[in-house]
């Protein structure tokens, strides 16, 4: 092709993912229009049959605070602020009953009332060497809130934490069962299936759910592997969950809109070790995703700048890296059994 995709992106201005250097990265159909007017006709280039179009990124939060006392009150104001944002968020209630106490009824009825909100329910296979009888159970529990009535508890599907990378023994058939057990007890609608290995996995793996967390671990030992391992369609089904964020707010918009436009489905960037608490830069998180999602470019404010350059002949406007939930058993766990910690060790 004589130019590589990093030099046609430096060259014009177009907006690249530099993890991804074979496809022009585009939003959505309109930039292929304004791809086709920035790059001269003379450029021997099939755009079409190289464009990837980019799905819209969520925010993914493993949510393991217990709610009390306005302590999702950060969750629910971030919900509210950006609308146009969706939010996968994992819950882990005591399970020992039937329904979750007060407190998570509450909780749960305030994040089940937003339109762009889809919860999921915490449960754990330690690495499917948990009774498999004990996983059902869980999955029951969770199915029967959809008959509470008194306030909106039902979760959407179902969080598998601590699921196996490969493929070792009767790995395959456990999965298997779990998660078709899970999708019929739930129900329709209520069917969304989440492993988190914490690492990448065989394509095959994404037959049994909708999405996989693919990345767990702190910012320093954050890289592009994961993105290198998968299919483009697949890491739109992939979740990051990177903790111990140790940049600034700048970092985090750069690392925000390299995962993006690598097409990652969902993902998480916290200050915080774990899951217990909110990330230091949790509102400035939630609001950096929006505003990419809604202007990749950052360039929403000079639409009308940016066409009189293109008018005039000025092409070169644009020169100017488990959510395991059983490191946080003070908070997820409270009033669980000593039986179930063990398991989760």
């Amino acid at each position: 092709m004589g130019l590589t995709f990093a030099a046609i992106g430096n060259k014009y201005g177009l907006n690249l993912c530099s993890s991804c250097p074979f496809y022009l990265v585009v939003r959505s159909p309109s930039y292929l229009d304004l791809f086709k007017l920035r790059v001269p006709s003379s450029f021997d280039f099939d755009a079409e049959s190289t464009v990837k179009m980019v799905n819209s990124a969520y925010v993914f939060l493993p949510l393991y605070i217990y709610p009390f006392n306005q302590s999702w009150d950060a969750v629910t104001t971030a919900i509210a602020a950006n609308p146009d944002l969706n939010f996968q968020i994992v819950i882990s209630p005591h399970l020992a009953n039937i329904y979750p106490d007060s407190n998570y009824i509450y909780g749960l009825d305030s994040l089940n009332k937003f339109p762009n909100v889809q919860t999921l329910g915490y449960v754990h296979t330690s690495w499917t060497a948990r009774n498999i009888t004990q996983v059902k159970s869980e999955i029951d529990s969770y199915a029967a809130w959809v008959n509470y009535t008194d306030a909106a508890i039902a979760v959407d599907g179902i969080f598998f934490d601590e699921t196996p990378s490969g493929f070792i023994g009767d790995t395959w058939a456990y999965l298997e069962s779990i998660t078709s057990y899970a999708r019929r007890a739930l129900g329709p609608s209520k069917t969304h299936i989440a492993l988190n290995p914490g690492v990448p996995v065989n394509q095959s793996f994404y037959e049994l759910a909708d999405s996989i967390n693919i990345f767990e671990n702190t910012y320093a030992a954050f890289n592009w592997t994961s993105l290198d391992f998968l299919d483009w369609d697949l890491l739109a089904k992939s979740t990051y969950a990177i903790h111990s964020f140790t940049g600034d707010e700048e970092e985090q918009r750069d690392l925000i809109s390299n995962l993006s436009d690598s097409n990652v489905g969902g993902f998480l960037i916290t200050t915080s070790p774990g899951y217990t608490e909110l990330s230091g830069l949790w509102a400035e998180f939630c609001q950096e995703l929006n505003d990419y999602e809604g202007d990749p470019d950052g360039d929403e404010d000079d639409d009308d700048d940016d066409d009189e350059g293109d008018d005039d002949g000025n092409e070169g406007d644009d020169e100017d890296g488990g959510c395991d939930g059983e490191g946080d058993d003070a908070d997820k766990d409270e009033g669980d059994n000593d039986e179930e910690e063990d398991e989760g060790e």
